[in-house]
């Protein structure tokens, strides 16, 4: 719902600004269930009578309460990925927009940025669930803040210049974002005494992997491009099969 309300507000809209979303429905629904379930004890009618049931955490181990000497803590770390992920969705979809409109008319790079701006919202509810699946709370004092998304359109520059360096942009994200899951990885990889999480690491170790394998598409891509820049068929070939 979210997503179509942006799509709306950018065809309507004149010049694309930065976006400050704050995700007062989707925060206000979450405080409602954590307040049911935190406020005592949930006390279910029964025939012989009312019966007490206290709530359980799913939490487990000590993960997402560490906190390395002079860092944040491993909960603040997760949100910022969350952030990050949602940020760059909305970075690429304002972006797509600008190559798909009639001053640019690049297609290609519209749709390729439009499934990378899908990609990066699926990544960052992923991160969401794994976070309250391993018991993670919304009254963590790193919750709220990481919800306030911003986007910006990224096209600068002449056309075959703006092609290359929000190519480039793109490049520097998927490194960016795997130094920080990487950085994740190697605190859950720690003992248990320090934080450390099997199950957390070896979820990484996937996203991980697919990160790789985005990073040395990109990285072709712009080699490609480097080679053809002078060439306006060739870009216009180009953008046709990416």
């Amino acid at each position: 719902m979210l997503r179509f309300i942006l799509r709306a507000a950018i065809r309507l809209g004149g010049k694309m600004r930065v976006l400050h979303i704050n995700i007062c429905v989707f925060l206000v629904a979450f405080s409602v269930i954590h307040a049911q379930q935190s406020s005592g004890s949930i006390r279910p009618f029964m025939s012989g009578g009312i019966a007490e049931i206290t709530p359980v955490s799913a939490k487990s181990g000590k993960f997402l309460d560490h906190a390395e000497k002079g860092k944040d803590a491993n909960s603040k770390m997760f949100m910022d990925l969350m952030k990050e992920h949602f940020d760059l969705s909305m970075d690429y979809l304002l972006t797509s927009k600008q190559f798909a409109s009639q001053y640019v008319q690049r297609p290609g790079l519209a749709k390729y940025m439009s499934e990378a701006s899908s990609r990066q919202w699926e990544e960052g509810m992923d991160i969401l669930k794994k976070f309250l699946q391993r018991g993670g709370s919304i009254s963590d004092v790193n919750f709220k803040p990481a919800f306030k998304i911003e986007g910006k359109p990224e096209l600068s520059g002449t056309d075959t210049e703006g092609y290359i360096q929000t190519m480039k942009s793109m490049l520097e994200d998927s490194k960016e974002l795997a130094m920080d899951m990487n950085q994740l990885h190697h605190l859950a990889g720690k003992i248990t005494d320090r934080g450390g999480d099997a199950e957390i690491a070896h979820y990484f170790d996937d996203k991980l992997e697919k990160e790789a394998e985005i990073t040395r598409e990109l990285a072709g891509h712009i080699n490609t491009l480097q080679k053809m820049s002078t060439l306006g068929v060739a870009m216009h070939i180009f953008d046709s099969d990416l």
